[in-house]
């Protein structure tokens, strides 16, 4: 899981002397200066192909949330992004289906008791975004102000899964908005997510994520981790 008090760019200490600023001022400073990533046509030997499918073993930071197994099939594969087919827990319905560009976005698909969040899963279909800082295409918010998000770039890592060993590149995603709620306690205004892609898996192999009300308290504290899956 994300620990908030290592996270880069933003240390703990940091984040609570920046608060009083408020999470829109935070997002202006970094966020200011990202720009999105250009448009990019799908890399057919990158990409995964229609059939194409991965399983993740969900966990949340809270006891009374039960794991969840969450699937994923590839369902198209076209000049205009990946689409996907979300079930959960091994069922055929409901689904969910969404499709990705090649840009850096976060993404919520609502179930019955649970938010599945992706981030950009299939960004190594377009080719390696390569180093920087880009701005990221948030999800609407349910209530209040927008949310703004910036991804960086950090590095190729080795990670060990149920799945198996793989290379894979981190991102880190660093988003927020300006506070006008009522309940500085419940209402959301920080997220942290990181993911981790592997060119051999054609997808993310791991994806942590957290969000934070103004007083710094989590509020979603998630992990998805690649439990199997099959390419072509």
């Amino acid at each position: 899981m994300i620990d908030p008090a290592r996270y880069d760019p933003v240390s703990l200490p940091r984040r609570r002397a920046v608060a009083a600023l408020g999470a829109g001022t935070l997002g202006a400073l970094l966020g200011g200066c990202a720009a999105a990533l250009p448009p990019r046509p799908v890399d057919r030997a990158r990409a995964p192909r229609v059939g194409d499918t991965w399983r993740y073993a969900y966990r949340s930071g809270w006891r009374q949330d039960a794991p969840r197994m969450v699937d994923y099939a590839i369902v198209s594969v076209t000049d205009q992004g990946i689409g996907d087919r979300l079930t959960l827990d091994g069922a055929a319905s409901p689904s969910a289906d969404h499709l990705f560009g090649s840009g850096f976005a976060l993404v919520e698909r609502p179930f019955p008791g649970l938010v599945v969040r992706d981030f950009s899963p299939y960004l190594e279909a377009f080719g390696p975004p390569g180093p920087g800082t880009f701005a990221v295409a948030m999800p609407p918010a349910q209530f209040g102000t927008a949310w703004s998000g910036t991804a960086r770039v950090v590095g190729t890592e080795q990670v060990i899964t149920a799945a198996g060993r793989f290379a894979a590149t981190r991102v880190q995603l660093d988003g927020s908005r300006p506070f006008v709620g009522m309940d500085d306690a419940a209402d959301p205004v920080r997220i942290f997510a990181t993911a981790w892609y592997a060119p051999a898996v054609k997808r993310i192999i791991k994806l942590d994520f957290l969000s934070q009300a103004q007083r710094l308290n989590p509020l979603a504290r998630d992990h998805y981790e690649l439990a199997s899956y099959r390419v072509a």
